[in-house]
């Protein structure tokens, strides 16, 4: 209920987005969507946990493990589709991929599920990697991450390396890691 709540607050503000993901794998039909994050300023977000289900007194990695759900896709998948504003992105390569290969389509051959997902994910959307990378007129050494572009506003909030396992961290602090990613 919080989240059907949540994407509603999202509908009705009516102001253009950024959503970023964090994933269970790169390749976007293993990725799943461990959690998801929109935000509408860059102090105001949401972010919250779609496949990644915590392990119960887990005090070591793994601190969880990815469980596909089924109703809170739903929910991301309604959303999407009642959204009318612009989407942002940073590599819209990646979380667009995932996000209609895992809310659209059933399998890799499904034609159908693919066209709807392009649709309706990339209606209407700006990627900051490219914007970044036309801003700086370079195509040498340009340093293009997320971390990179926005350390003068959100500082060192990276976790060490790039994160490879997100079963490795635990859930609190994957969803500030994911919305400090999508208010930056």
């Amino acid at each position: 209920e919080e989240i059907r709540d949540a994407l509603d607050y999202l509908i009705e503000l009516d102001k253009d987005l950024t959503c970023d993901i964090e994933g269970f794998s790169l390749k976007p039909q293993k990725a799943g969507v461990g959690t998801i994050s929109f935000a509408w300023s860059k102090h105001e977000g949401i972010a919250f946990a779609v496949d990644y289900s915590p392990i119960e007194g887990a005090t070591e990695a793994p601190y969880g493990e990815n469980i596909f759900n089924k109703s809170v896709r739903g929910l991301i998948q309604s959303f999407f589709r009642k959204f009318k504003g612009k989407l942002i992105f940073h590599h819209i390569a990646y979380d667009a991929s995932v996000l209609i290969y895992q809310l659209f389509m059933k399998d890799l051959l499904d034609t159908e599920g693919l066209l709807d997902g392009i649709n309706v994910v990339m209606r209407e959307w700006d990627d900051t990697k490219l914007i970044s990378y036309l801003a700086t007129n370079s195509c040498a050494g340009n340093k293009l991450s997320l971390k990179d572009q926005s350390q003068q506003f959100a500082g060192d909030y990276a976790m060490g390396e790039n994160i490879k396992d997100i079963c490795k961290i635990p859930l609190d602090k994957l969803l500030t890691y994911n919305l400090v990613d999508a208010m930056a």
